[in-house]
């Protein structure tokens, strides 16, 4: 990765470094990262759905609908 400097790392661990640096490199090769992907649903016991999904769909809000 080009650009990147230490200064813009300041403060995180080595590990945060690690996976920081994985996730910008994911994101340059594929658009997209897994890994931050993982990151961000890792305190969830299901992922979030959007809000149309929530409000129409039966399973959450769109049985109140109806």
């Amino acid at each position: 990765m080009t650009n990147i400097s230490e200064e813009q790392f300041k403060g995180l661990s080595k590990k945060e470094k690690e996976y920081a640096l994985k996730i910008l490199e994911e994101f340059a090769k594929q658009g997209k990262s897994d890994t931050y992907n993982d990151l961000v649903n890792a305190d969830y016991n299901e992922v979030p759905v959007d809000i149309i999904t929530f409000i129409s769909n039966d399973n959450y809000l769109g049985q109140a609908w109806k």
